[in-house]
């Protein structure tokens, strides 16, 4: 069930055209560096060099899930 809704949502994020653009400084400059699966990119700033998963979820989605579902 999970893994459903994972690729749905991020089916979803990439039919919405979300920028590449880095989540920490919105730099448009960054690069590939890894892809998964066809659908999951792992690029890196080239300016404050941040590595981040493309599609990038958004801030809210992250609190509901590491204020309820993260476990250390």
């Amino acid at each position: 069930m999970a893994r459903t809704a994972f690729l749905l949502s991020t089916l979803h994020r990439l039919a919405a055209g979300q920028p590449q653009s880095c989540p920490y400084c919105s730099s448009a400059n960054t690069v590939l560096l890894q892809r998964k699966k066809v659908l999951l990119e792992l690029r890196r700033c080239q300016d404050c060099f941040l590595m981040y998963r493309y599609p990038k979820d958004n801030a809210r989605t992250n609190l509901a899930y590491y204020q309820t579902h993260y476990r250390q």
